[in-house]
């Protein structure tokens, strides 16, 4: 019989290491060091700690007979993803307005983002993620830093790991790739942002500003 974690649980577990030390063994893969806001921490450590437990979630549930169930990322268990911000070098950056059959937030505008899928490497994710979004390739990739992303939507509570990443694209590739989920890609800059955007975006922008500026 498997040890059965509970979502409270997974919750709980990752508010306290996003508040942990900085002093926690960083994997290799992931060091790198990160500044966001007041916080100083180790991002590898505290992501792989967060993600592990998410799956360890998961697969216990499963093994105790619930596989029937449908688990939702961000919903019944902890949720990562990676966040992009596609820009031309020249100021300018790709937004997708989300159509009716995005995950959420319908209607609004974001930068672009998709989940992280098991057993493959983050920035593997990133090029995926937006090589199927946008059909451009990654020519440079520069990471921001995570947030802790607390939501409520139409469908519940949810929780979401986002690593945040600015990328050099071509603009010339740059398309509606998933014409099925965004209703329009388009090109805009931090100070002619569209109506209505992603709750997350304010945020977003006021944590990297100066990044995305420079």
């Amino acid at each position: 019989m498997g040890v059965t974690v509970s979502r409270l649980f997974i919750s709980r577990f990752c508010h306290a290491v996003a508040k942990a030390p900085a002093d926690i063994p960083e994997p290799h893969s992931m060091s790198m060091v990160i500044h966001t806001g007041e916080h100083h921490a180790t991002a590898g450590a505290r992501f792989q700690l967060c993600y592990s437990f998410s799956k360890l979630f998961m697969a216990n549930n499963n093994a105790d007979g619930n596989s029937n169930h449908a688990y939702r990322k961000g919903l019944d268990y902890v949720g990562v993803a990676v966040v992009y911000y596609c820009h031309d070098g020249r100021g300018n950056f790709v937004m997708s307005k989300r159509g009716k059959n995005s995950r959420d937030e319908q209607g609004r505008w974001d930068p672009g983002g998709g989940g992280v899928e098991f057993g493959i490497p983050i920035l593997e994710n990133l090029r995926n993620e937006i090589r199927e979004e946008y059909g451009a390739e990654v020519f440079k990739h520069e990471f921001l830093g995570f947030r802790d992303v607390h939501r409520e939507t139409e469908k519940g509570k949810t929780h979401w790991l986002a690593l945040d990443f600015k990328v050099l694209v071509d603009p010339k590739q740059v398309k509606n790739n998933e014409p099925h989920k965004l209703d329009d890609v388009r090109w805009f800059t931090l100070d002619t942002l569209p109506s209505p955007v992603h709750s997350q975006m304010p945020e977003f922008i006021r944590l990297y500003d100066k990044k995305l500026r420079e």
